[in-house]
């Protein structure tokens, strides 16, 4: 028993020596265990706070990169482009390595994040372009500039996070592509009518149709296509989806036909299967910037004011007198871009005779007409039945304006700083920032050239005035060239157009308000950018004095582009729309011909000044993370 007793003690000792050795074991293994445990998660802790300082480098970044588009895309605005030099792309916005101008270093701060940006300028920079017809303004024709624009994150701790990089196509498009243009939603409902040419809307395109309208275009809307409630029937055609260019009547297709009338007032045609019509009709396009009425302003910092070659302003007192003080024959006085009088070209000017010019100019190029002229003669007073009043009025002989310029050596006809001459005129009085009876009438300019020997052709002509604008007859009909015609308002006149008989404008009976003003069919040949009212209808953006019904009916035929820029600041509304007058008492509407001028898509034909319109399109993202 002994020997069993002892050999029992021994195994329960070898025993405890192995619990001991196992649970030595499991402390070293446990051990490993909760350092592994550790070390992952601090690495796991290391990975998330990189990736939080990652994406929170990354948003930044991408933030910036945007605000950097943006700017850069504003650099195009007003006709200009980016200028200067990027920095090189050894450690660019470092140690001075900052570029120059448009393309520079520009730091934003987000957060604790600091992001430098740049701009490179690809090379071959800029290429014509036609927009495909599945973009937006399709079939029009672009300046496509290629860039990248760069953004690099850098911690407050000096590190570098992301670094961001786009590629990007800017496109600038002249705006004197469309052949009827509004910055709103506007409504067309219009006597018989051609349209040949596209159309855009800043909003809902609202189309009356008792009567027969044929668009020979695309028509693109920021908004949605209405149709009004059409009692009379009408016709609205539109290319069918085979057509080709040049369209011609055969190839439209009715679209009431496919949407019918809606007697309680619109039809939306919102989801409805335009796609019937090849793409050339778009909703929801995005909004076009055009120049407001007033840019137009006689003011420093004003585009087209600065852009002038030469500017005069009538200046007139309360009662329509001119003021003599630096020119004695007409008042009328060049202005410097600051605002003041340029007293030596005012007196050569004020000189200049026109000896064949008609009785209003007082032998002179530049006159004034008013209250004031003429002792109360009528002939040289212009009555304007739409506004109830005599017209405060800055004429203008065109071609013996030009004769004038070139005599003198005051500037050469045909430069080309901004495509051709540009020439701002202003009626400075007391009402003249409000509402008031103040205009500009540009006469003789059949065509626009000087008649003097040895002078040379304008290469393009730009009239601008913030005033009301009136044409006398044709316009640049003969030897036409680029001309566009910018104002608060638009007049046309017909060359049968006489003042006297203007005075015969009793409101109160329709026959005596134009039974002598019997116009003569009439062709303007120039972009029209001026202000309508939304409810006088876009037709109306030319407004009209005289009875273009006839019989026989009379012809207005528009060849160019027509945009509206919002609501007249200086011009009244039309009476007969308020009511004050019968409907038709002032003027019958003509057969209208409008027409897109094709030459206006040759960019060396395009008038000077044209506005565009730039767009950017995104066309390659990339993302390089730790630097």
């Amino acid at each position: 028993m002994k020997i069993i007793k002892r050999y029992t003690d021994r195994n329960l000792c070898q025993e405890k020596g192995y619990a001991m050795m196992m649970a030595m074991m499991l402390i070293v293994v446990m051990g490993a265990i909760l350092t592994t445990y550790h070390l992952l998660t601090s690495v796991e802790l290391a990975s998330i706070g990189a990736s939080a300082r990652q994406e929170k480098s990354f948003y930044s970044a991408e933030a910036a990169l945007n605000v950097r588009i943006e700017d850069f895309r504003k650099t195009f605005n007003n006709y200009n482009m980016p200028t200067g030099t990027p920095p090189s792309t050894t450690n660019p916005c470092v140690g001075g390595n900052n570029g120059s101008g448009d393309f520079r270093c520009i730091e934003y701060t987000f957060g604790n994040n600091t992001i430098q940006t740049y701009v490179v300028d690809n090379a071959g920079n800029p290429t014509r372009v036609t927009i495909p017809m599945w973009e937006s303004y399709g079939g029009l024709y672009a300046f496509q500039n290629r860039y990248s624009v760069f953004a690099r994150a850098v911690r407050s701790d000096g590190s570098t996070g992301s670094i961001l990089g786009l590629s990007m196509r800017s496109r600038s498009v002249p705006i004197y592509q469309f052949a009827l243009f509004s910055d709103v939603t506007n409504t067309f409902a219009p006597y018989t009518m051609d349209i040949g040419g596209p159309i855009h809307m800043n909003g809902d395109f609202i189309v009356g149709c008792d009567n027969e309208l044929n668009i020979y275009g695309s028509v693109s809307v920021s908004g949605e296509i209405r149709r009004m409630s059409c009692p009379l029937g009408g016709i609205i055609r539109m290319p069918d989806v085979i057509a080709t260019l040049p369209y011609n009547i055969g190839m439209l297709t009715e679209l009431n036909g496919l949407y019918g009338c809606d007697p309680s007032y619109e039809t939306h045609f919102a989801g409805l299967p335009f796609t019937e019509w090849n793409q050339l009709v778009k909703q929801d396009v995005a909004s076009i910037d055009v120049p407001e009425i007033k840019e137009l302003d006689p003011v420093a910092g004003n585009n087209f004011w600065d852009g002038a070659d030469l500017r005069f302003a009538l200046k007139v007192n309360a009662s329509a007198e001119p003021n003599l003080t630096y020119a004695p024959n007409t008042g009328i006085e060049v202005r410097n871009q600051n605002g003041s009088v340029n007293v030596g070209l005012t007196s050569i000017i004020d000189s200049c005779t026109n000896p064949t010019g008609a009785s209003r100019f007082q032998n002179h190029p530049l006159a004034i007409t008013s209250s004031a002229s003429g002792a109360g003669n009528k002939a040289n007073q212009m009555y304007n039945p739409a506004e109830l009043s005599i017209i405060t009025m800055l004429e203008v002989d065109l071609r013996s304006l030009l004769n004038c310029l070139h005599s003198n050596s005051i500037l050469a006809l045909d430069e080309t700083t901004n495509d051709g001459l540009v020439l701002y005129f202003t009626v400075e009085g007391p009402y003249s920032s409000g509402l008031n009876t103040y205009g500009v009438r540009i006469a003789n300019a059949e065509e626009l050239a000087a008649t003097v020997g040895g002078a040379p052709r304008p290469e393009g002509l730009t009239i601008v005035t913030n005033q009301a604008l009136y044409t006398y007859g044709n316009y640049n009909i003969t030897n036409k060239i680029p001309a566009s015609l910018i104002s608060d308002s638009y007049n046309v006149l017909s060359s049968n157009w006489n003042d006297l008989i203007s005075h015969n404008h009793n409101p109160s009976i329709l026959a005596s308000g134009y039974a002598n003003r019997i116009p003569v069919n009439t062709t303007i040949n120039a972009a029209i950018i001026s202000g309508t009212r939304l409810e006088s209808g876009m037709e109306n953006i030319s407004r009209m004095s005289e009875d273009w019904s006839g019989p026989p009916l009379k012809t207005l035929t528009l060849l160019g582009s027509i945009i509206t820029a919002g609501t007249p600041v200086h011009t009244n509304n039309y009476p007969q729309d308020l009511g004050d007058v019968p409907v038709g008492a002032t003027y019958t509407p003509p057969f209208s011909n409008i027409n897109f001028d094709p030459t206006f898509n040759t960019p060396g034909l395009l008038p000077p000044l044209t506005p565009r319109f730039t767009y950017i399109r995104q066309t390659l993202f990339d993302q390089e993370f730790e630097q």
